[in-house]
């Protein structure tokens, strides 16, 4: 479930029994209990909730107030649903007892959110948010990759970073893009962000590009490597197929997640 839709549904259930705790919400929405606080602390800065000892009580602000108007929570959602559907493929390619990278990327947030308190596996990641969810997953060992510390999205980069990263072999990477040009070309916003993504490709045994389908067949400012130097391109199925076939030509192995786009993505 998407953050935004399970903060609205958190603060509808405390409008309607007037209280709730972190444990209770947690079972409900089948998260860790760190990530309900989580979500009570922003709904508490935004006036939503006040925080009490183990839980919350509505605030002052009715959930009526901050809900978006109806057109701009179905933009919203709809602009996240490749994203989580890409995540939600990635995450099948997560074995027991393997190493994983979590590239600092959205679409491999989402990844980070849907791994099961059950996974057996060694997490590496450079991105401070993505290293705080898996830190809930009991049976996840986590390093994090340090570094010069980049204040948007809170994530490490840099010559120490890179210097870091030289220690380290694991089994498999996610490896997140601003865009995939036509020929292949993975593309970020930074020569920062450029170095790291090469470290990680290179020191991954296998490499999986997450790339939801607004991102295809576009540039961004920095070319870091080519799809062809990865195992897979993981899409949405709102690729063309004219798409498809410019980068099956260019044989890159392409998995496409399904979404859900016919189905409305609010009721009530």
């Amino acid at each position: 479930m998407l953050k935004q839709k399970r903060q609205m549904q958190i603060l509808e259930l405390l409008h309607r029994d007037g209280e709730a705790t972190v444990s209770a919400l947690s079972r409900s929405f089948g998260v860790a209990e760190m990530t309900i606080r989580r979500d009570l602390e922003s709904l508490c800065a935004r006036g939503c909730v006040v925080r009490t000892h183990g839980g919350a009580l509505p605030g002052s602000l009715p959930a009526n107030d901050i809900r978006p108007d109806r057109e701009t929570e179905n933009t919203i959602l709809a602009g996240k649903e490749g994203k989580y559907a890409v995540a939600k493929k990635a995450l099948s390619c997560i074995r027991d007892g393997t190493t994983v990278y979590f590239d600092a990327d959205e679409t491999v947030m989402m990844l980070a959110n849907c791994v099961p308190a059950s996974q057996h596996i060694g997490a590496l990641t450079h991105s401070v948010p993505i290293a705080r969810e898996l830190m809930e997953r009991q049976f996840v060992t986590v390093i994090l990759i340090g570094g010069e510390l980049k204040k948007s999205g809170l994530s490490c980069r840099g010559p120490a970073a890179e210097d870091m990263l030289e220690r380290f072999r694991f089994d498999l990477a996610f490896v997140g893009v601003n865009a995939v040009g036509r020929d292949g070309g993975l593309y970020t916003v930074s020569m920062a962000d450029a170095g790291l993504k090469r470290r990680i490709i290179a020191a991954a045994d296998r490499c999986i590009v997450l790339a939801d389908s607004s991102k295809l067949f576009k540039q961004s400012f920095c070319r870091f490597a080519d799809l062809s130097e990865t195992g897979m391109l993981m899409t949405d199925d709102g690729i063309a197929a004219d798409q498809l076939a410019v980068l099956s030509a260019l044989d890159i192995q392409v998995s496409v997640a399904k979404t859900n786009r016919q189905r409305p993505v609010l009721h009530g």
